[in-house]
């Protein structure tokens, strides 16, 4: 199970990625940067969406003990 911890440092470390690529395509054209900005977004979402799991399922061990 992944602690909180480990959940925002994978976070951190998508944004760090995200901002170095957004940095390389800077001389792109502009839907290569949407497409790197959906996909960080997919990315954070995800991440949060099994953070939500996550607590939830820990609630409802909690209230079973």
């Amino acid at each position: 199970m992944l602690t909180d911890a480990v959940l925002f440092e994978i976070l951190e470390l998508a944004w760090i990625e995200a901002a170095y690529a957004l940095l390389e395509l800077k001389i792109l054209d502009d839907a290569r940067v949407q497409a790197a900005l959906e996909h960080l977004l997919a990315v954070i979402k995800n991440i949060d969406e099994a953070r939500h799991l996550r607590n939830a399922r820990r609630a409802e061990t909690e209230v079973r003990h």
